[in-house]
């Protein structure tokens, strides 16, 4: 690895190789650590940045795709509700333990048909957030498996394309995963364009690591699985271990009662 003109040679440490990792900002919500960099300092994200403003996680069965994903929303459901909504988009039903966060502006939408209401609400609010004084409380929309929206049902297309080309300005922000790394899934340029992080871990050949990376030579193919990530924002990429949130921090997420309903739908036009 290059940094700051030192070559660092990597020396992998042995498997079940544990660390404690503090949060940079616990309870910020768009400010993130996403794991440890080869150059032993924390990788971070911060959503809030217009540059760094939505990621795509990207990686085969093993990758650590969702484990990344889960440290993620955990470190958001640190923020107050008041300051950090959430909506979760997943189509693996593997984001169970967020279904009850009072964050949540709907419940977590599993199927299809919820998927594509709670895109068309969040292209609808980022129009109303345009209007002087709206209310612009940062809102992260989480998608686990993208490839379910995008491949299965294209009328997902034209509201998440809306949503990431204008939400980044209006504080609304996109977290999505995909295990199927495809030019069905990651060719439609309306989409991967506006994905401003590419959070890569190991994918099948060099070609699917240029689908995911965005750029060739990256080598996302040879990396050893199980939380090995590239982080690409722009002309940089680091190498880093993904963070993994304990079972107990799990357990103490906030529960609320009920999730309210999605609220009425604005208009987009």
């Amino acid at each position: 690895a290059r940094y700051r003109g030192v070559i660092g040679i990597e020396v992998q440490l042995p498997p079940n190789s544990w660390a404690t990792l503090a949060l940079d900002r616990p309870g910020a919500g768009q400010h993130m650590r996403l794991g440890q960099n080869t150059m032993n300092k924390a990788a971070r994200l911060d959503l809030a940045d217009a540059t760094t403003a939505h990621a795509l996680i990207a990686g085969t069965t093993g990758a650590g795709k969702t484990v990344l994903m889960t440290s993620m929303l955990y470190q958001c459901a640190l923020a107050n509700p008041a300051q950090q909504r959430l909506l979760v988009i997943d189509g693996k039903q593997e984001l169970e333990r967020f279904g009850r966060l009072p964050h949540l502006i709907a419940p977590r939408a599993v199927t299809s048909e919820d998927a594509i209401k709670a895109l068309s609400w969040t292209a609808g609010e980022i129009m109303r957030r345009s209007e002087p004084g709206a209310d612009r409380t940062p809102l992260t929309v989480a998608i686990d498996e993208m490839a379910l929206l995008v491949a299965q049902d294209k009328g997902a297309v034209r509201p998440l394309a809306q949503i990431l080309s204008l939400g980044r300005s209006r504080n609304v922000h996109v977290i999505a995963g995909t295990q199927r790394v495809s030019a069905e899934v990651l060719g439609n340029r309306l989409l991967t364009d506006n994905f401003t992080v590419r959070l890569v871990g190991q994918v099948m050949d060099a070609s699917a690591s240029a689908l995911a990376t965005g750029q060739s030579g990256l080598g996302a193919n040879r990396l050893s699985g199980k939380g090995d990530f590239l982080a690409v924002t722009g002309a940089g990429c680091a190498r880093f271990v993904a963070a993994m949130t304990s079972e107990a921090q799990l357990a103490g997420l906030p529960r609320a009662e009920t999730v309210p309903d999605l609220p009425a739908e604005t208009s987009t036009e």
